[in-house]
């Protein structure tokens, strides 16, 4: 499942981020994979989706307009690209370049969601004499047996997981009723999976006393169902450290070889690596800066909207010829890629994107490693699911607002019909997220004219400091 962020972003939001002649399709499998609890929904998706064209539009008739005009959602994406050749110089200064400036920003927050790199093999950074490269090989393939290993008992960990939920079903959620196959099969060897339980509280979860369901039964299947879901988050942490290490090792699945861009800059005769990274900014107190400016009314802060915040991604693509000087390390000149896109998506939204990119990496390295089957992938998702659970905002009472004009809202809300606030959908990743009121409407319009003015302004400062050379200081 070899999917781009903004494959992702169209399946999350696809009323405002996916082209129109797909759309329906895509909602089908969403609205199909919800009924069924399907852990893969968003990925399935995901696959059938377009992204939106962005458009490139001068951003003062927008700033103009009122934030009730909805102006901002008319051209949600904007894209803008740079392309530095790097060979007299390192492709350091260029990511730290613009890291700097994206840290630079007040108000946003930076994080990095993709950092991988493949070589050719007589690229620099590989071992250059045979001692080491053999020793390298092997510690490779060690690591890939274990890692084999542990993705099958992950698994079968998962079919227990599941088969004792469903004896156990009103003390758990919706998770219990994801179909994945012969859930109730037990190996012989069940006990010995790591973080199992004792034999005497691992047995049949079909075993039932003479008298019926006792409190001493119910007792055991909720042991076992922690024993096996901290074995199942154990090896999920130990297999993220082998994904780490050996997914730039390993072959890519055959559908992906022809797609993957970066893969077309490898020849095995060049000294030659390819290195991708993502990076992702948002403003999470972009609601309160407008209600303080008077930008957006106050009323708006009530946390029963669900707010919509800028969001910049930044994705670098570096096709290096690597050197190794004498002093020791990897200098890299080359090609620098980057491509700055800017959305407005609201914070459960944006926990939906990092989980969902997250799965679609590990479920590549699964099939990595050669689990390809959709059952099995599915228990490996729902392990995944079972490390990492976004939480849901509570709602409390809104606080009151003097401005005239958010009296004079509040008058006309119930008649527009924006007055009743529906709560956050909870349950499993396969649920959709719910799409926006009207007052939610106006917060990602504006938050969409914001995006694609930070956009803007990265754009022209990033490129003055790399035409400034190694030597000029940041702004």
């Amino acid at each position: 499942m070899n999917i781009d962020i903004h494959h992702l972003i169209a399946a999350i939001r696809p009323e405002l981020y996916c082209e129109s002649a797909v759309r329906k399709q895509v909602l089908h499998i969403l609205r199909k994979s919800s009924h069924e609890q399907d852990p893969l929904a968003y990925l399935k998706a995901a696959e059938k989706t377009v992204p939106l064209e962005p458009k490139g539009l001068d951003l003062d008739p927008l700033r103009q307009t009122g934030p009730f005009d909805l102006a901002g959602l008319h051209d949600p994406v904007e894209r803008r690209v740079v392309v530095r050749d790097a060979l007299g110089d390192s492709l350091e200064r260029v990511y730290f370049s613009l890291l700097d400036l994206m840290n630079d920003q007040p108000g946003w927050q930076v994080e990095q969601l993709l950092d991988t790199f493949h070589t050719t093999p007589i690229s620099a950074m590989t071992p250059n004499n045979a001692p080491r490269s053999t020793r390298a090989i092997q510690d490779v393939m060690r690591s890939v047996q274990a890692a084999q290993d542990a993705m099958r008992q992950l698994t079968e960990i998962m079919k227990h997981l599941l088969d004792t939920r469903a004896h156990n079903a009103p003390a758990t959620d919706s998770g219990s009723k994801v179909s994945v196959g012969h859930a109730h099969a037990q190996p012989d060897d069940a006990a010995s999976l790591p973080g199992s339980p004792p034999p005497d509280t691992f047995g049949d979860a079909h075993a039932m006393p003479v008298g019926g369901p006792s409190q001493n039964h119910e007792q055991s299947l909720r042991s076992r169902e922690q024993h096996l879901t901290s074995a199942a988050r154990q090896l999920v942490q130990q297999l993220q450290v082998y994904q780490t290490w050996l997914v730039s090792l390993l072959p890519e699945p055959c559908a992906a070889r022809h797609t993957n861009a970066s893969g077309h800059a490898l020849v095995s005769a060049f000294n030659s690596a390819a290195i991708q990274v993502v990076l992702l900014a948002a403003q999470p107190g972009f609601l309160e800066e407008q209600a303080q400016t008077g930008a957006l009314p106050r009323w708006l802060e009530q946390s029963r909207y669900r707010a919509s915040m800028p969001v910049v991604l930044a994705e670098l693509s570096f096709r290096s010829m690597p050197e190794a000087p004498r002093s020791g390390g990897v200098v890299h000149h080359g090609r620098a890629t980057i491509t700055m896109t800017s959305y407005a998506l609201r914070q459960d939204e944006l926990d939906l994107l990092r989980h969902t990119f997250d799965e679609a990496r590990f479920l590549s390295f699964a099939r990595q490693l050669g689990f390809r089957n959709d059952d099995e992938l599915r228990l490996v998702c729902l392990a995944l699911q079972e490390t990492d659970t976004p939480a849901l905002s509570p709602n409390v009472e809104p606080a009151d607002d003097t401005n005239p004009f958010s009296v004079l809202w509040l008058g006309l809300r119930d008649l527009l019909g924006f007055n009743k606030g529906d709560s956050i959908l909870g349950g499993g990743r396969a649920d959709r997220l719910p799409k926006d009121k009207g007052p939610e409407q106006v917060i990602r319009s504006a938050a969409v004219v914001a995006a694609r003015s930070a956009l803007q302004e990265l754009y022209l400062r990033f490129r003055a400091t790399l035409d400034a050379g190694p030597r000029a200081s940041l702004p």
